[in-house]
């Protein structure tokens, strides 16, 4: 009877021993998939290799995967971020429309403003990145650069353009929320325009090393990233032409 037990017991011990070995190679294997970067996580940067061609349009794109899992507002509020740089925008173009003549803003002058005061906490580079996708890895550097350049001069234009006539446009921002994707916070802000349709543009952040930076745009539902992306697209197919979107 003494040895039945015994025998019992060691077997437990044995089938014990063998799940917490396996338990924990299952834990250091799914540890090192879940630290894998952002290229290899999102598939969308240079560097992704043997990654599927499949794209879902219709699902928004992932924020780039360097804030914490669960991201919360802090002093540097995404909300407040955007409210002090519309406002400061707002000043200028009323300004620079009280002096123009026939109330034309003076393009450079208007994008000028913007690379200097605003640019700063858009993350073109990203943005321009996450539009390209894998079609980054067939260009050359210059036409990398090219692409970039002509995503931040069209989005400071269209920004522009979407805040229309300030002394007719009000503006409200929202209060910061979580978004669609990990670490993702978002900033709904509605235009009302005395001449056109009210406008609501969905600004999305990712912390980049402590700093919120909005990494794509969303107009009435429209995303950013996915327009450059076929637009860039269609350039491509069509011989990558010198004069890109201004």
């Amino acid at each position: 009877m003494k040895r039945t037990l015994f025998a019992t017991a060691l077997a437990l011990a044995v089938v014990s021993a063998t799940l917490t070995s396996a338990t924990l190679a299952h834990s250091a294997e799914y540890g090192q998939q879940y630290a894998q970067n952002y290229e290899r996580n999102y598939g969308q940067g240079y560097m992704t290799q043997n990654a599927p061609q499949q794209v879902q349009r219709a699902q928004p794109q992932q924020a780039p995967q360097y804030a914490p899992l669960r991201a919360a507002p802090q002093a540097n509020d995404p909300a407040r971020k955007v409210s002090i740089q519309l406002e400061s925008l707002r000043t200028f173009l009323t300004q620079a429309q009280a002096q123009a003549q026939n109330g034309t803003i003076d393009a450079d002058a208007a994008l000028s403003y913007i690379e200097k005061q605003i640019a700063p906490d858009i993350d073109f580079v990203t943005m321009a990145r996450m539009s390209l996708g894998r079609l980054a890895q067939r260009m050359e550097p210059p036409q990398r650069a090219q692409a970039l350049n002509a995503l931040r001069r069209n989005f400071t234009t269209k920004l522009v353009e979407a805040m229309g006539d300030m002394r007719a446009t009000r503006f409200t921002v929202g209060t910061t929320r979580p978004g669609s994707s990990r670490g993702e916070l978002v900033v709904p802000v509605r235009l009302d325009r005395w001449r056109g349709e009210p406008l609501t543009i969905n600004f999305r952040f990712y912390n980049a090393q402590g700093s919120w930076k909005v990494f794509d745009a969303e107009a009435n539902g429209q995303s950013a990233i996915l327009f450059y992306r076929g637009y860039f697209a269609r350039q491509w197919r069509d011989g990558w032409p010198q004069n890109m979107i201004n």
